[in-house]
């Protein structure tokens, strides 16, 4: 019987195999993460694993373990997970799975789910407690357990509506007992518009009057998100505004307004709005421009942005973009500028002209050349002996890149970059050959050579710290 199962089965799988090598000093890092999935009629089981050899220049412990391991059933009527599942509720306010390539973030819930459908109406219960990949880091947060629950109408033509309640306990040793958080949610689309308004209450109870008896919430308070697009012949609209009123609670990720891709504060506590446009007026021409605000309504915390980008395209010959971004920064972001100073950005003012030529030639071959010029204003405090000094820097960074690219082989990149104060000052150069090979349809190789500067990379209100690199990446993908 087993036999007859596993010979009726089919799989897939991919591998995903990265190996560092640092210049100086002399160090290296390895890592390999492995899936596998089974499929054999309704059922589906997998398992993902990961093994880290950190170096030396980072702080994560070695580990080799399996990190996702899932069974799955779907019919129509019903659909069940258990083990490890990704799991969101509308717009993410609640509840987000993550899985984010850039950051290199992958977030998700180990427990079970189950998925009920009865004509229009469509449930779904889950518990669980949080693991997450994040930059070579895996962590398990096995003290705070997520129960939630949803109830949607998703047969109604041009209309879903959803109600959603998730509790999230904590342990005893933690002020907090636990928080609850109830939504409700619209969703409406047509063929030129829609619409999406989600409402969600969070309450918080702490411990200490909770365990003497007192159940009424210590903290109440509420946040929205809501959005409405137009798409009209040539040109679409989109307007959104949000009210994040000490959001977070580690499993959920709403939407960010700006395109920088930054909250405010840890604790989501803001408000904002944002507008984005975009028209194509002739055949191959498409301008883009957007502009948000977001503040923190108990401080002068705010990120602002305004962006434009502009980009012509003639079929088999051309493409060329040029781009404006003009971006205020006034919330906190870890910043490492070289090797002895890594101060905390209070605020930064930034204006990013760019633009980018791409020359097509033969059948499936390209030509590259792009240039971003950033020049930024960072208030910011630093260590002098155990003193934190306040102080501002004024700095430029370059950034010309050069690629040539033929699809059925792969791709060759040069890339220059520097950073200078506005006095001239340098404050590093770095070089680097990137070249990516598509060995066949199920295995491609990369390989990475130079330096590279350390930044904040920001992604879906995300942000990370990225340290400078000087040596040899190898990358192996492979799918099957």
């Amino acid at each position: 019987m087993i036999l007859f199962i596993v010979s009726q089965m089919f799989f897939t799988g991919s591998a995903d195999v990265q190996y560092w090598r640092w210049r100086k000093p002399d160090d290296e890092r390895f890592q390999s993460i492995f899936d596998l999935t089974a499929y054999w009629e309704s059922w589906e089981i997998g398992g993902k694993f990961l093994y880290l050899q950190p170096s030396r220049a980072m702080t994560q412990p070695k580990y080799e373990d399996l990190a996702q391991k899932y069974a799955a059933y779907n019919s129509d009527k019903v659909s069940l997970k258990a083990g490890s599942y990704y799991a969101s509720f509308g717009r993410g306010l609640v509840l987000a799975g993550i899985k984010d390539d850039q950051l290199m973030l992958d977030r998700w819930l180990e427990g079970g789910d189950v998925v009920a459908r009865w004509g229009p109406l469509e449930g779904e219960f889950l518990s669980g407690t949080k693991r997450e990949i994040y930059y070579y880091d895996f962590k398990k947060d096995t003290d705070h357990t997520l129960r939630a629950g949803r109830l949607s109408l998703v047969g109604i033509p041009h209309l879903e509506l959803t109600g959603a309640y998730a509790r999230i306990n904590y342990p005893q040793y933690d002020s907090t007992y636990k928080q609850e958080f109830t939504s409700g949610a619209v969703d409406v689309k047509f063929p030129l518009m829609s619409a999406y308004g989600e409402l969600v209450k969070r309450e918080g109870f702490y411990g200490p009057a909770y365990y003497s008896g007192d159940s009424t919430p210590d903290t109440s308070t509420y946040s929205y998100y809501a959005a409405l697009s137009f798409g009209l012949p040539r040109f679409n609209i989109l307007l959104e505004s949000k009210d994040y009123n000490l959001l977070a609670n580690g499993f959920n990720n709403p939407p960010p307004i700006n395109l920088y891709g930054v909250y405010l504060t840890d604790t989501l506590d803001e408000a904002g709005h944002g507008l984005t446009a975009s028209a194509n007026p002739i055949e191959g021409l498409t301008l883009t421009g957007h502009r948000s605000l977001s503040t923190k309504p108990s401080s002068s915390r705010r990120v602002e942005e305004n962006y434009f980008l502009g980009s012509y395209r003639r079929t088999g010959a051309f493409r060329i973009t040029a781009k404006m971004d003009y971006l205020l920064i006034d919330s906190v972001l870890h910043e490492i500028y070289n090797d002895t100073l890594e101060p905390m950005v209070e605020k930064r003012t930034e204006i990013a002209p760019g633009a980018e030529l791409v020359i097509y030639f033969l059948k499936e071959a390209s030509l590259t050349i792009s240039y971003d010029h950033r020049m930024r204003t960072d208030l910011y405090h630093r260590y002098q002996d155990t003193l934190l000094i306040p102080d501002t820097l004024d700095y430029a960074d370059r950034k010309l890149k050069i690629g040539l690219a033929w699809a059925p082989v792969g791709s060759l990149w040069w890339t220059y970059s520097d950073r200078r104060t506005s006095e001239g000052l340098s404050m590093g150069v770095w070089r680097a050959w990137e070249a990516s090979v598509h060995l066949n349809e199920h295995l491609d190789a990369m390989v990475f050579y130079g330096s590279q500067p350390a930044g904040v990379l920001c992604s879906g209100g995300i942000c990370r710290t990225e340290p400078k690199f000087d040596g040899l990446k190898l990358w192996l993908i492979g799918r099957f």
